[in-house]
């Protein structure tokens, strides 16, 4: 994101979680230090995104070493250079690449399957309230094959199931938007697709149950302006002990909030 006017879900949902964050990302434009579980989410999602490109193209999804191919490509480019973030067997990257591999398995035998898709990666931009939105809707489904029928999805690959459903919120709100005005269709529905990392993985879907709602819009409107209020006004506070944010965030080391109390893993 080169203008830090110009929002989307992922940098909203950052504000929100802590302000003091944000501004180190998009005003600061620090670098980002790579771990190894955000590798897995990155690789994860190229491998599906690659596939779903394939089924687009050719009516068919890919066997399962194509998968595995487009996973280890992204894998092996996330985690150069990325040390685990302890000694304990759990985290090392054999482990993370292993869940990895578990979870694209799974999503593309169980998962993918029933899922015929009508478009993937879908860029998105629009105004609200006088200020740019952008993004990238993951996947578009044709519900039973109908391209007037669109659900809207996003697929997460995580440790353990959600505890809200609010997270990823205002991304789903912002594609709806995005897919009415680009395309002139009203979604049916939007699901987050969790694949949870187990051992065995499961999925966990968390469906809307409908459209996005005028309200839905409403309080998107209302998030971005009071967040570009207080962007203009320069006030970033650290809200990442209150809200969790502490627990991955990749700046503790520059952050006079939390400078030199770093948790213990």
């Amino acid at each position: 994101m080169s203008d830090p006017t110009i929002l989307s879900g992922s940098s909203l949902n950052t504000w929100n979680e802590c302000p003091k964050e944000w501004e180190y990302i998009y005003l600061q434009r620090l670098e980002r230090v790579p771990s190894l579980k955000m590798a897995i989410g990155t690789a994860a999602h190229y491998a599906v995104e690659v596939a779903m490109k394939f089924r687009l193209e050719y009516g068919t999804y890919p066997d399962l070493p194509y998968w595995y191919g487009a996973f280890d490509g992204a894998w092996d480019e996330e985690t150069e250079g990325v040390e685990p973030r302890n000694d304990k067997p759990e985290e090392s990257a054999q482990a993370h690449y292993d869940s990895g591999r578990r979870c694209i398995e799974f999503y593309a035998t169980e998962v993918a399957p029933t899922i015929v898709p009508f478009a993937v990666e879908m860029p998105i931009r629009f105004t609200i309230n006088g200020y740019t939105w952008t993004g990238t809707a993951d996947l578009l489904e044709a519900i039973d094959g109908d391209p007037t029928r669109i659900r809207l999805r996003d697929h997460k690959f995580t440790s353990k199931r959600p505890d809200s459903k609010s997270r990823y919120r205002w991304p789903m709100i912002g594609y709806a938007i995005g897919l009415r005005q680009q395309l002139g269709l009203v979604e049916e529905d939007v699901q987050l697709d969790y694949i949870i990392r187990n051992k065995k993985p499961i999925h966990f879907p968390v469906a809307n149950g409908g459209p996005i709602s005028d309200q839905d819009i409403l309080d998107l409107a209302q998030e971005v302006e009071n967040a570009m209020t207080a962007i203009k006004r320069g006030s970033f506070p650290p809200l990442g002990r209150d809200t969790g944010a502490c627990n991955w965030c990749p700046f503790w080391a520059v952050c006079d909030d939390y400078k030199g109390n770093r948790k213990k893993e």
